[in-house]
């Protein structure tokens, strides 16, 4: 799970960090995000930490607790340079372990049901042939992304700040899109105005 970014877009002075903000009952998005992926039957979830790294981290302590082994946290030294670092340490981390594949999920989309994560899990497993799978819903491609262990390298060669977007063109042909009914494949709270309305869900 990234969550490295300064979350710029969610407010203009920088003095909001949209992962440490609160919904209706109290809790923080980043605990939101991080507890829906371990509802799922992902083996390991790793989140990677950067900006306000002690703030985000003290966050998940309870999480951690509950978790035990299963939930690691790591910190991406050079998480200024953007999302493509973020990414490469959590690849080198999960390189590191046997795991067949890798979900990419962002540390704004807490509203992911943790069914979903286990039906894509499920499909990607099911087609060899594929080295990737994208959720989509209501026509439109979200997130997580699932990847297979073969691109880890490039993956791990990403630079800047656009995620893993030319990778998904340069795989289309090889890439599942898998139509879910679940708009939280698509929710993300990265503006002042969404984290409003996240303040009002529970």
């Amino acid at each position: 799970m990234l969550a490295a970014g300064h979350g710029r877009r969610a407010s203009n002075d920088g003095g909001v960090n949209k992962l440490l903000a609160r919904n209706r009952d109290g809790r923080r998005m980043i605990d939101c995000s991080v507890r829906a992926v371990l509802d799922s039957r992902a083996d390991t979830v790793v989140v990677v930490l950067g900006h306000q790294a002690a703030a985000v981290g003290s966050a998940l302590d309870e999480a951690r607790l509950q978790a035990g082994d299963r939930l690691r946290i790591v910190l991406c030294e050079d998480h200024a340079e953007g999302m493509a670092a973020s990414l490469r340490t959590g690849i080198a981390t999960i390189r590191e372990t046997s795991a067949a594949a890798v979900a990419v999920c962002l540390g704004d989309m807490p509203l992911l049901r943790p069914q979903t994560l286990d039906r894509m899990i499920t499909a990607l497993a099911d087609a060899p042939a594929a080295v990737a799978l994208a959720p989509r819903h209501e026509g439109r491609r979200g997130n997580p992304v699932l990847w297979r262990r073969v691109l880890f390298a490039s993956l791990l060669g990403l630079t800047g700040d656009q995620g893993a977007r030319s990778l998904l063109r340069k795989h289309a042909a090889r890439l599942i899109e898998l139509d879910v009914d679940d708009a939280g494949v698509l929710e993300d709270f990265d503006t002042a105005g969404r984290l409003e309305l996240f303040a009002s869900l529970v």
